[in-house]
């Protein structure tokens, strides 16, 4: 994979013009902007006066600063952004958008789902053209329209929207001073009994079902109001279908409670849980591989090393080869001068004379051992392919002396 990069300092200032597919962004402690693409030529990264540009052709990962202040503009997929401390606005996702660990985003656009975890800042969207699915929201939630369904786990700021779809609320100890929902569907709210409140519950359908500690009343009209405490935050509930209102000692008591049928859509949650494991998978290779990159700039490069070693090998190939057919020369020139010496040994009458010209070149011929055919010799005897006593005989044999 490509890496294009920048030097960008600790608070950078960056806008993402376009990309064409998916889009992941994550905040890292180097000071510097690195884009990941599959293809080099298909994006870009520059500076403009003090703002660092990119745009991409296809698919890319952008690793940025977290203090970095991060404006998108245009994202034709997906959209999944990590760990940032900066400014966060997002103009159009045209896919599912999902956020965790940042400050806080204003939103003008998703035309997928929207998932957000962990965010310490307000969330703000004008169009959600899928579900949202927020929890541990340290701020306000304001959006005009969510055209899907709406689920909020402990969102601890006002909250202004109007939902198409169900909403399910669940709200932590930390609650804020005003929850204005709307919604085209059904309502469940479950809020912790220790919170003052009062609540004006509206339901079109003439039903409203409320559960307190004093009050377990399936309610048959328009229109209903509640109270606990000194009634400090304001909920306001108004809904097409029916309302759920009820008190709990903890919010996980909104887990055994709420109906089975209620959320028809779950595959938000276990995409959710399967992108939070691929977000650390690839942060932990992300990791390795720059550790691995540091560590291998200091060294040759491996193509080379690996080149060199072949070449070596080879040479030692071509070496011992040679060595050994010069070996073959010398025995057989050997074995022929034993073959004519033994001849002359004999009888003169059983004694045949050889007057070829071989044969007097073979005589003539005595060449001293080298000590590279004496090394070859004893590396055979190492590799058990000829004896010890084998071996003395060659090396007598090449040395022209004879032996008892």
């Amino acid at each position: 994979m490509a890496k294009l990069s920048i030097d960008s300092g600790k608070e950078p200032r960056i806008l993402i013009e376009s990309v064409a597919g998916d889009l992941t962004v994550r905040g890292w402690d180097h000071d510097e902007v690195v884009v990941s693409v599959a293809i080099e030529e298909s994006a870009s990264i520059k500076t403009v006066g003090d703002v660092i540009e990119i745009s991409s052709a296809i698919p890319c990962r952008v690793s940025v600063p977290v203090s970095a202040s991060l404006e998108i503009k245009e994202v034709h997929g997906p959209l999944s952004i990590k760990n940032l401390e900066g400014l966060l606005t997002i103009d159009e996702v045209a896919g599912n958008l999902r956020m965790r660990g940042t400050r806080g985003v204003v939103i003008n656009t998703v035309n997928g789902d929207f998932f957000a975890r962990r965010i310490e800042g307000d969330v703000r969207a004008t169009t959600i053209n899928g579900t949202a699915s927020l929890r541990d929201i340290e701020g306000e939630f304001n959006a005009e329209t969510v055209n899907g369904q709406l689920k909020l786990k402990r969102v601890s700021g006002n909250i202004k929207t109007n939902v198409m779809g169900n909403a399910g609320l669940v709200f932590g100890s930390e609650i804020g001073d005003k929850l204005d929902v709307h919604s085209s569907g059904s309502i469940h709210c479950r809020v912790p009994e220790s919170i003052s409140l009062t609540a004006k519950l509206t339901s079109a359908a003439n039903s409203i079902n409320l559960r307190t500690p004093d009050i377990r009343e399936n309610i048959t009209e328009n229109t209903y109001e509640y109270s606990s405490g000194e009634g400090g935050t304001e909920i306001i509930l108004n809904a097409d279908g029916r309302i759920d209102f009820r008190t709990m000692v903890t919010d996980d008591d909104y887990e055994d409670e709420i109906d089975a049928d209620f959320f028809s859509e779950l595959g938000g949650y276990a995409a959710d849980i399967t992108q939070q494991v691929t977000e650390q998978v690839e942060a932990q290779i992300e990791s390795l591989t720059r550790d691995l990159n540091e560590r291998l700039s200091h060294l040759t490069d491996l193509g080379d090393v690996e080149k060199k070693a072949q070449a070596a090998a080879r040479k030692a190939e071509r070496k011992l080869a040679s060595a050994q057919r010069r070996l073959e020369i010398k025995l057989a020139a050997a074995q022929r001068r034993a073959e004519i010496k033994s001849k002359r040994a004999a009888p003169k009458g059983d004694r045949k004379r050889y007057r070829s010209m071989e044969e007097r070149k073979a005589k003539s011929r005595i060449d001293p051992i080298s000590e590279e055919e004496r090394r070859t010799i004893l590396e055979m005897v190492a590799a058990n392919k000829i004896t010890v006593e084998e071996a003395d005989k060659l090396l007598a044999a090449l040395e022209g002396r004879t032996q008892e």
